[in-house]
């Protein structure tokens, strides 16, 4: 198990627990342990979020935009 693939086995992982955290809080008779098990639940399920966000895409700078569009300019033939 190895990088991303690694991380959404994990992530799958995660949720399934949080989900079943969740039932068995449902059925609990014990308010502390209800609670406890919520609680639980949500910590497993941000964790999975974690493992599951992927960083944005690298930022364009104008700069780098401009020169490519001036270079396109350059490049197309003029109407008259």
């Amino acid at each position: 198990m190895a990088g991303a693939e690694g991380a959404w086995m994990l992530s799958v992982y995660l949720r399934e627990t949080a989900t079943r955290c969740r039932d068995w809080s449902r059925d609990c008779f014990d308010l502390r342990t209800a609670e406890r098990l919520r609680l639980l639940a949500d910590e497993l399920a941000a964790k999975a979020r974690e493992l599951e966000w992927e960083p944005p895409p690298p930022i364009v700078r104008a700069p780098m935009q401009q020169a490519v569009q001036q270079q396109q300019a350059k490049l197309e033939p003029k109407e008259d």
